[in-house]
């Protein structure tokens, strides 16, 4: 597979290599992956541009890592890819032609008060909306579909589509890589109970306490792990409420030698999965602030060289005081980059810890029960028992194709995306009643 992809002159990818660094633990292993400069694919007018990095982790365990860092470049790769051919009209009329639609209506997006705030960017998402959509289709009968396009591709609103009608932010969570289009499609729901977890915890969902798991470090990650900082960092492991049953993790790191806190989620059919894999996004968190409090680390060097746009970041500062950078309603948090420099801000990521950890019981590893199998029948099953029906669009270019791998967009209507806090996704039903 690498070989058909990786090449420094004319790959999809120009590099993959792994990313060595000595603040992180010894078990902790990551691989970056940089992407071609794909505006020259379509020559001098091309309007394709793709991520230019792929990240992966993992514990103890270079192929996942590899694989990870690979499968990241490629889902951002491939959901850029947005066909010229996409059909335009409204939900009504499609149905009116005899094509099945999903419902506008289904969507968790926007609430009324805030379509009414001045200079909202984003308009109703209605059936008599004309928009372009995608043909996907429904996972569990495989029904043929249509789904909104700017929530099915990344970076959707540029070139020719920055006049239509805007309906949302770029929907970060449900794009996924696999070898396998099922593979792809697990991992894409999986992804996408995470957030909607975190979503309805963070938003203040306190119908139900958080576990902390008091004894975490009887799971073998810890072990695995060999945090040669130990002694100045504490990890604390969450079990968020799963509305769906399915085990979500929380782990969230204080690193009290340099005053950086991080926190990653994670989804698995297994707490124990679900914990390894949320302890591996944390890490990477906190090397992303790692870099971020230094003016001469890689990420700063990015900016200056022009790989990263200087709009994803305030100026550096010194202090770390950027809550006062930010306006007062977070109108400028329009990007999820720019929400890791915010919580360098000591004040921040103080407010952060109290408002993780106000809900919470206590309890031993031991006293978690066994998880039901899930695989992805079962998975699907449930969420469409929940009227959450799950649907599918393969958005696997040729060249990927090639190499052996699947990209695919999940959409899971009614079920919480992540956002940026300029416009946090406050509509649907689920934020303010029992799921």
């Amino acid at each position: 597979m690498d070989d058909l992809l990786v090449d420094a002159r004319s790959g999809v990818l120009t590099s993959l290599e792994p990313h060595i660094r000595s603040d992180m633990p010894t078990g902790w292993v990551g691989w970056a992956a940089r992407v071609a400069d794909t505006r020259n694919f379509g020559g001098s007018g091309s309007l394709f541009r793709a991520d230019p990095y792929g990240f992966g982790a993992s514990i103890r365990d270079d192929a996942a890592a590899r694989g990870a860092a690979t499968g990241e470049a490629v889902e951002r790769y491939c959901g850029n890819v947005v066909p010229e051919d996409l059909i335009r009209s409204s939900a009504s009329a499609l149905e009116l032609a005899g094509s099945r639609v999903v419902d506008p209506a289904k969507f968790a997006l926007y609430s009324e008060d805030q379509y009414r705030l001045p200079g909202f960017p984003f308009v109703p998402f209605t059936s008599a909306l004309e928009i372009r959509w995608a043909l996907g289709h429904t996972m569990d009968e495989k029904v043929p579909t249509y789904v909104p396009a700017a929530l099915t591709y990344l970076g959707y609103y540029t070139g020719t589509r920055r006049g239509e009608p805007p309906i949302a932010s770029l929907q970060y969570a449900g794009i996924a890589a696999g070898r396998s289009r099922d593979e792809a499609e697990m991992s894409a729901l999986l992804e996408l109970l995470e957030r909607d977890a975190t979503a309805l915890w963070w938003c203040g969902d306190r119908s139900q306490p958080a576990i902390e798991l008091a004894d975490w470090e009887r799971l073998p990650a810890h072990r695995q792990l060999g945090d040669l900082e130990s002694q100045t960092r504490s990890v604390r492991v969450l079990l968020l409420p799963s509305p769906f049953g399915i085990p979500v993790a929380a782990v969230w790191i204080r690193d009290d030698r340099r005053g950086l806190v991080a926190l990653g989620t994670a989804c698995r059919p297994t707490v124990e999965a679900a914990v390894s894999k949320a302890l591996v996004e944390a890490y990477a968190v906190l090397a992303i602030t790692i870099d971020l409090a230094d003016p001469d680390g890689p990420t700063w060097r990015s900016v200056a060289d022009g790989t990263l746009p200087a709009h994803l970041y305030k100026p550096f500062r010194a202090d770390r005081r950027y809550r006062d950078e930010f306006d007062a309603q977070w109108k400028d948090v329009v990007d999820l980059p720019t929400v890791a420099q915010l919580y360098l801000d000591p004040v921040m990521a103080g407010a952060a810890e109290e408002h993780l950890f106000d809900y919470t019981e206590t309890r031993s590893v031991s006293e978690i029960p066994d998880e039901a199998p899930l695989n992805l029948t079962s998975l699907i099953a449930l969420l469409t028992s929940r009227g959450h029906q799950p649907l599918s669009v393969d958005l696997t270019t040729r060249d990927i194709s090639i190499a052996g791998l699947h990209v695919v967009r999940v959409l899971s209507p009614g079920l919480y995306n992540n956002a940026p806090a300029a416009f946090p996704l406050l509509g649907g039903s689920r934020l303010t009643s029992k799921v």
